[in-house]
């Protein structure tokens, strides 16, 4: 037998132990019959690995168990720590099939499966927005990667197609974004070089929404002071507190001002699949761009985003070079992802996506996005009721933010919150966040597993009103 054909023949033998491993993981993991996460220090960590690495594990199995077993477990009912997905395991099989093909979609040449299937799978989110027979779109390496394209685009476009070659000269450029937005913009403006001026936060109201009647005056205080403003970040469903935008009104005011208005809808976006909350985004069918990430609401592993753009020419403005040795044409062919993407090498993240649309269907990931929505605010009517607790906003989305209350000062609340939550998490019950809010800790929840119930949440207050108990007790 030929060493490869050994090779093969141990992948099978392997993969079946594996197959088998992961689905038991999954079943007990879904059971919350294993803690979320085992505590261990980073240098406790590194030790354990160095010496592993060193080390051959008798077979496969027992490597993938220790890392299984040393990971936070996203399937457990009781994570509800940060925005990812707990995969569908139909879609943890689309992750082997993209691993052993590793097609790269720069060029047609080599995704002549994968390439038709992201403009497939695109037309469906495009349509389903109603943005008309023009729109389409392609996936990248996750939202941070796909609003800085986005970005570059609404530059290119607003600078007539010169900025690629000419750079900004005595211009400066900006772009509006909410005060809410996810870290990744003002990083990607910086990215841009566009520097701090290049940022112009716009306040939110008590619900962590864009204040829309403050938009004409900072944008007019712009304008005279020389700024070109060429493009508006919105939220549908920011990153701290689930909100949504009002889409319509900012659609207005861009359209009065002809800036390029683009949804980071990453988290929220998903909301498109369903019947019961797609009036959230009201009014992304007249965005310019939208991110989309399958790797949150959608149940895909990551990285798995979407960049659509409503008029699909848009998006070949964002790099105009030439590559000679990859394209013997150079005109706008959609088959050739590589003229619109950022990488060049990349994975067949479509696989997941599709094979999500294709083996579930919209309605069924719309109904599973219905119960974590409806989890939400299930789980916010309990905050409401407990003296306990106090609720930062009404959630909008599958995210909940909440607070401990002691009458104590608020740097010693602030501290109590956040050692409670350390306790939650190392008990192994639960995995959750925290976040701050002006000059208050508040722990924040992300509702991504469908397995998570509202007596899970009941029992989370319970054991939060425990420790409490307990630390002033001290």
């Amino acid at each position: 037998m030929s060493p490869f054909l050994k090779q093969v023949e141990d992948f099978r033998n392997n993969g079946h132990d594996i197959i088998n491993l992961v689905a038991d993981y999954l079943v007990k993991c879904n059971s919350g019959n294993i803690p979320v996460t085992i505590p261990m220090s980073p240098e406790e960590s590194f030790n354990f690995w160095s010496k592993s690495l060193t080390s051959r594990s008798e077979n496969l199995s027992s490597l993938y168990s220790d890392i299984i077993e040393r990971s936070t477990h996203l399937h457990h009912p009781g994570y509800i720590g940060h925005q990812v997905a707990a995969g569908h395991p139909v879609n943890l099989l689309a992750d082997l099939i993209a691993g052993v093909l590793d097609n790269g979609m720069a060029v047609y040449e080599m995704g002549q499966a994968s390439v038709p299937m992201e403009k497939a799978v695109c037309s469906v989110i495009t349509d389903t927005i109603h943005w008309g027979d023009l729109a389409t779109g392609f996936f990248t390496s996750g939202g941070t990667l796909a609003n800085l394209t986005a970005l570059l685009t609404a530059r290119q476009i607003h600078s007539d197609n010169k900025y690629w070659d000419k750079g900004h000269g005595n211009s400066q450029y900006a772009v509006m974004v909410s005060s809410e937005a996810h870290y990744c913009v003002d990083r990607a403006v910086k990215i841009m070089g566009l520097g701090k001026d290049g940022i112009v936060h716009i306040p939110v109201d008590k619900n962590f929404k864009v204040i829309t009647g403050s938009l004409e005056e900072i944008y007019q205080k712009q304008v005279s002071a020389g700024i070109e403003v060429f493009a508006f970040v919105a939220n549908a469903g920011s990153t701290g507190t689930g909100s949504y935008d009002d889409l319509l009104s900012i659609h207005e005011f861009c359209k009065k001002h002809e800036i390029w208005m683009h949804v980071d809808g990453a988290h929220g976006a998903g909301v498109i699949f369903s019947e019961k909350y797609d009036y959230l985004i009201n009014g992304l069918e007249f965005a310019d761009s939208l991110t989309l990430d399958f790797h949150k609401l959608l149940q895909a592993s990551i990285l798995c985003t979407a960049l659509l753009y409503r008029n699909g020419k848009d998006s070949y403005h964002t790099f105009s070079q030439g590559a000679k040795y990859l394209y013997e044409d150079q005109t706008e062919e959609w088959y050739q992802l590589g003229k619109r993407t950022f990488e060049c090498t990349k994975p067949m993240m479509i696989i997941k996506a599709f094979t999500l649309l294709q083996q579930l269907g919209i309605p069924e990931l719309g109904k599973a996005i219905d119960y974590r929505y409806d989890l939400a605010k299930q789980f916010a009517k309990l905050i409401v009721y407990e003296k306990d607790l106090e609720l930062a906003v009404t959630p909008e989305s599958n995210i909940v933010v909440f607070r401990i209350l002691f009458e104590l000062p608020i740097s010693e609340c602030n501290e109590l919150n956040h050692k409670i939550r350390i306790a939650l998490n190392t008990s192994g019950e639960f995995y959750l966040v925290q976040t701050q809010i002006q000059d208050k800790v508040f722990l924040r929840c992300s509702l991504m597993n469908p397995a998570t119930t509202i007596e899970i949440l009941k029992n989370l207050i319970t054991r939060i009103k425990e420790f409490k108990i307990i630390y002033l007790s001290k």
